[in-house]
């Protein structure tokens, strides 16, 4: 986007998603910096919409048990490293999940980044529940590395791409879809839905009981 009044927030944006009455939390994308004033044109934007927000190239917010933190996989700078590690830090929520454009693992087209592998994975690992992206035209769910589920949720509507098969995924499929997250302070339900509304692939995490009680005495 040029600015905060480029005709295609209309046509691009409001007239598709906001007759869904549902609040969007985007995140930066490598298409989003193709354009030198895009970034900020979006951030900006978040104070005219009412479906529409990105307050910050990344930032954090909780919706019931969840603390989300949504990042900037672009370019990631020492400062976002730095402001990641001390929310986690401070997080008081029973689930951690963190959600960017870029996958760090993927059996898609792109496959797995080196670099966010040694950026994010130290900070993630043993303290996120999942981390969830796109990039890849398609749908993934890869086993768990330091704790840590990886979810691809690619089929928003691009021309899809095969991924390959390995045996990492739990599910690996070239479809369009999307991903449902629900949860309680016990349990975190997520499921991967097709565009015929049918679920492809679930799965449930689960706390123990003394995780739950070491959270509540720090709630304290």
């Amino acid at each position: 986007m040029e600015s905060t009044n480029d005709p295609r927030w209309q046509t691009w944006w409001e007239d598709v998603y906001g007759p869904l009455k549902i609040v969007f939390y985007a995140v930066l994308g490598n298409h989003d910096w193709y354009g030198f004033d895009s970034p900020a044109a979006q951030i900006l934007y978040s104070g005219s919409s009412s479906s529409w927000r990105m307050p910050a190239p990344y930032y954090t917010f909780v919706a019931g048990p969840i603390q989300f933190f949504a990042l900037d996989t672009q370019e990631v700078s020492q400062k976002q490293l730095m402001w990641f590690e001390e929310e986690l830090r401070k997080s008081q929520s029973t689930w951690k999940v963190a959600y960017a454009h870029h996958p760090i693992f993927s059996d898609g087209y792109h496959g797995d980044n080196e670099t966010l592998k040694d950026q994010l994975l130290p900070i993630l690992r043993n303290r996120v529940d999942v981390y969830i992206s796109g990039h890849e035209h398609d749908m993934q769910h890869l086993k768990p590395v330091d704790g840590v589920h990886f979810v691809v949720s690619g089929g928003g509507g691009r021309t899809l791409r095969p991924p390959r098969a390995t045996s990492r995924a739990f599910f690996a499929q070239e479809a369009f879809g999307f991903t449902i997250l629900e949860a309680n302070p016990s349990h975190l339900d997520i499921r991967l839905v097709g565009s015929d509304s049918k679920v492809m692939h679930e799965f449930t995490l689960q706390k123990a009981a003394a995780h739950l009680i070491q959270n509540a005495a720090a709630r304290r």
